[in-house]
């Protein structure tokens, strides 16, 4: 049974929606979905953040997360690290 969830975007939805291409090969990346459950008393919830707004969830928490893959290469990007190497990248090209 699941007690509440938690999504992560990581921005905004915008970022989320936009087309993004593979530093690699330059394909279309597809956005995709991660679902985790993960209880508040378990060893794996260190690496999770059960803080929410003022609260502490608890119980078993499903943790929802996106990411970038590339259908020709199989690079998979967090939504994180491809923002930072797009603005590297824009850097770059401006010089």
């Amino acid at each position: 049974m699941i007690h509440g969830a938690s999504y992560d975007f990581s921005g905004s939805w915008i970022y989320l929606i936009k087309k993004h291409y593979c530093l690699c090969c330059g394909s279309v990346l597809e956005r995709k979905k991660r679902e985790v459950i993960v209880n508040s008393a378990s060893e794996e919830a260190k690496n999770y953040d059960f803080f929410c707004v003022d609260s502490y969830l608890k119980g078993n928490i499903k943790f929802v997360t996106f990411y970038f893959r590339c259908p020709s290469c199989s690079t998979i990007y967090e939504v994180k690290e491809l923002k930072k190497l797009e603005k590297e990248r824009k850097k770059k090209e401006h010089r």
